[in-house]
């Protein structure tokens, strides 16, 4: 034991000064938004501590991308593998010493967030969601620190490593952005007045970038603090509520982080010195990385081929890269299988509507509420570029009338279908309609009214003025000068 505390001690000594730097330079970033963005209750729809906790946030995903290159970049040396591998410690003892400090330098910031509360009056109702944000923002971090330091492991050089930490990165970001890319180009071809993804499906798939869950849930907090300046209650809940939590979240981002660490480990314990300089030759670094990173890229945008050969270039040259040499070989011919493959499924989803879950109209019994809001305009000699808008109608909130429901889908369909050749009609205005299901989810619609839809349209203004659902048309002039 007495050589791991002397090991600990040269780690000390030899990281002093770089610490020292890094501590400050947290400190000053997690301080500098309270100076410059500081909490006013009557002004800012922020909540005390926001723009910290983002700072918190990117500190601690940027230090879980070094950390794995910093202390395990000895193993990319010829020299000082020779120098490392012989101490009196065992190898598992050796990387976990490391990996413990890495993972502490990590989690610093989030103790120092924690002070921020000692000094702010206006925390106290949020103190319990920013322990639940920082404690799962340290596990997600943490989670992310495993991932790439399992992939480091299995680098035989720097550069490799660097390509490894970024690819771990780069991959969640580019797998959840294609997926919901997909989803979308699929509901707009299937869909001509609109849609959006969590209309139709569950956006789980989000949670296997802890970058972006991060950020989603960060970007869902303001929402809650002003539904509790409010309307007061409980912040942690409503934010929980906001953010769709789960609380099965935690015990998967524990799970994937003790079991990329024994990986790690393992992969650590498996290394030679004589290893270090050389090519990589595993195939869970170029050969992966590059099928994933490329392949993420097809689901962006399957149906054009452009960017399929574009694609298909960028596969290439990334596989000539991790040969040191430009080559092509038989089983890279997959790649080309696998967009084809990619084509089918995508036009499959058209032509089925999305395997029966995107849906363009929804019958009256389905909508709970609904709001309208017209846009009228006048074409200057079937000009468009020289149209004005002349007026617009809002609605001050959304109605549960059924009879107004029935109107406005019935108007929805008529316009829609006339527009179905894919050709937009300018002459009278726009319509977008926001749709609040019975199941729980929102739909939003926005599409063109001609001269067709103008007795259908004329009687649900009609209906709007006798309710006292709208407070009449607001009438715009040339000028854009409004007056009622």
């Amino acid at each position: 034991m007495s050589y791991e505390i002397a090991y600990c001690k040269w780690i000390w000594r030899h990281n002093k000064r770089l610490f020292f730097t890094y501590l400050l330079t947290a400190v000053t970033l997690l301080l500098l938004p309270q100076l410059l963005f500081p909490y006013q209750s009557n002004r800012n729809s922020f909540p005390p501590l926001y723009w910290s906790c983002m700072a918190m946030l990117l500190i601690n995903m940027a230090l879980a991308m070094l950390m794995p290159l910093y202390q395990f970049r000895y193993l990319m040396n010829k020299r000082s593998v020779d120098l490392f591998y012989p101490l009196p410690i065992k190898k598992t003892r050796l990387f976990g010493l490391n990996y413990a400090f890495g993972a502490a330098c990590i989690c610093i910031p989030n103790v120092l967030f924690l002070f921020s509360f000692l000094w702010t009056s206006e925390i106290n109702a949020y103190i319990p969601t920013y322990l639940v944000l920082t404690a799962m923002f340290a596990l997600m971090s943490l989670m992310l620190y495993a991932t790439i330091t399992f992939f480091v492991m299995k680098c035989n050089s720097f550069l490799d490593a660097c390509f490894a930490a970024v690819a771990v990165v780069l991959v969640q970001l580019l797998l959840v952005t294609s997926c919901m890319a997909l989803l979308n180009n699929v509901i707009r071809e299937i869909s001509r007045s609109g849609g959006n993804i969590n209309e139709f499906f569950q956006t789980g798939y989000l949670g296997f970038s802890p970058i972006m869950i991060g950020f989603e849930w960060l970007s869902d907090l303001p929402e809650a603090a002003t539904d509790y300046m409010q309307n007061g209650g409980n912040i942690l809940a409503l934010w929980l509520k906001e953010a769709d939590f789960n609380s099965f979240q935690p015990i998967v981002y524990l799970f994937v982080t003790v079991g990329f660490s024994i990986a790690a480990c393992r992969a650590y314990g498996k290394r030679k010195g004589e290893d270090s300089e050389q090519k990589t030759t595993s195939k869970l670094v170029y050969p992966m990385f590059s099928s994933l990173i490329t392949c993420s890229l097809l689901l962006y945008d399957s149906l054009s081929a452009s960017f399929f050969w574009f694609a298909a270039v960028l596969f290439f040259v990334m596989n000539s890269l991790a040969e040191r040499k430009l080559t092509i070989r038989p089983k890279m011919l997959g790649f080309l299988f696998y967009g084809g493959m990619l084509f089918l499924v995508s036009n499959l989803m058209i032509e089925t509507n999305g395997f029966g879950r995107i849906r363009e109209f929804y019958e009256p019994e389905d909508i709970q509420s609904v709001l309208v809001e017209f846009h009228f305009y006048e074409d200057r000699e079937n000009d468009f570029d020289a149209s004005y808008e002349t007026s617009y109608l809002l609605m001050d909130e959304y109605q549960e009338d059924q009879k107004l429901i029935e109107q406005v889908t019935a108007l929805h369909r008529q316009a829609t279908k006339e527009t179905e050749n894919g050709e937009i009609n300018y002459m009278n205005g726009t319509v977008m309609v926001n749709y609040v299901l019975k199941n729980g989810r929102n739909a939003y619609r926005y599409f063109s009214i001609s001269e067709r839809e103008e007795a259908t349209v004329a009687r649900l203004k009609q209906y709007l003025k006798q309710q006292k659902y709208s407070q009449g048309e607001i009438i715009i002039d040339e000028s854009y000068g409004e007056d009622e």
